[in-house]
């Protein structure tokens, strides 16, 4: 009997660190993404790069499907291509390839 019971307080603190662990691990995963998803951008600025290159250019139209792009008169922003038009101007930004 007290054998049986040492073995179901093994297996419950056991079962406990487990869980506690598993919680540790996606609460780290969660803010890793996070940090990398929301930061991106400064991250991009401090990293080295060529010299002339617009950092802040290069990320918008890499996240632009992730971006809120609201209704402008004249500006498309097309995801396919990640291409964002002026029809005004005949001017569109895309990404880099270089």
């Amino acid at each position: 009997m007290e054998i049986e019971k040492e073995r179901e307080d093994d297996n419950a603190k056991k079962k406990y660190f487990r869980d506690v662990g598993l919680l540790i691990v996606l609460c780290m995963s969660l803010y890793t993404y996070c940090n990398l998803k929301f930061n991106s951008v400064y991250y991009a600025q401090h990293i080295p790069h060529k010299e002339g290159t617009e950092t802040d250019l290069v990320m918008l139209v890499k996240n632009v499907g992730w971006i809120y792009t609201p209704k402008i008169d004249n500006i498309i922003y097309d995801d396919g291509t990640n291409d964002i038009i002026n029809t005004k101007s005949k001017s569109f930004l895309t990404k880099s390839v270089v």
